[in-house]
C-alpha cells in the first residue's frame, strides 16, 4: 500500500493533519477542507471521506469503508 507523502497531504488542504499520518495513495477525499485528521490516523485503500468528520487518535479506517459527515 503506498500512501501520500506530507507535501501530498499538505497540499490536499485537510481542516487540521496530526502527526504521523498515513492517507492511501488509492482513497477518494471529498470537502478535505471539513476533515480533522488527528495524531496516528491512518485511512486505508479503497476508503471514502467526504463532509465534515474528525478522524481520531490512532484510529484505522479499514479498507472500503465510507465516511462522510453533514456538509
Amino acid at each position: 500500500m503506498s500512501y501520500l507523502s506530507l507535501n501530498e497531504l499538505r497540499s490536499m488542504g485537510f481542516k487540521y493533519t496530526g502527526a504521523n499520518v498515513k492517507v492511501s495513495s488509492k482513497a477518494s477525499i471529498y470537502d478535505a477542507e471539513k476533515i480533522i485528521l488527528e495524531n496516528n490516523s491512518r485511512i486505508d485503500d479503497f476508503c471514502i471521506l467526504s463532509g465534515k468528520i474528525v478522524i481520531g487518535k490512532n484510529v484505522h479506517v479499514t479498507p472500503y469503508c465510507l465516511l462522510a459527515g453533514a456538509s
